[in-house]
């Protein structure tokens, strides 16, 4: 069985409630394949349940259990900062890309490489 199998079965091992937490494979390929099907799966707004890890395994959390609810506010929270964090850099770059002194600073030879042909 290869990694993509192997990681297709973790993820229809992954149940609901920390309980039936299923831990991160140690092989890199299989980790990789399975964190692209959770992600997958959490993208679609038809499949039931959102699956988390926050250190304990993937697994399914339910909302009437607090400590879930907890943990399924800490993996958010963790995301709304990677989301920031990826905004922000985007942000970033573009303003170094458009900012018009760095023109400036483009050798004149370059803009001929540049220039389209009329």
């Amino acid at each position: 069985m290869g990694p993509k199998e192997q990681a297709e079965y973790l993820f229809f091992c992954i149940g609901w409630g920390r309980e039936n937490a299923v831990t991160r494979p140690e092989d890199g390929d299989i980790d990789r394949n399975l964190r692209a099907l959770v992600e997958k799966h959490n993208s679609d707004i038809k499949k039931p349940g959102v699956i988390i890890n926050v250190g304990n395994g993937y697994y399914k959390p339910r909302n009437w259990v607090l400590v879930e609810m907890l943990e399924y506010k800490e993996y958010r929270n963790k995301y709304n900062s990677r989301e920031k964090k990826l905004h922000d850099k985007g942000k970033a770059m573009d303003c170094k890309f458009y900012r018009s002194e760095l023109m400036n600073e483009i050798p004149y030879e370059t803009y001929e490489q540049l220039s389209l042909p009329v």
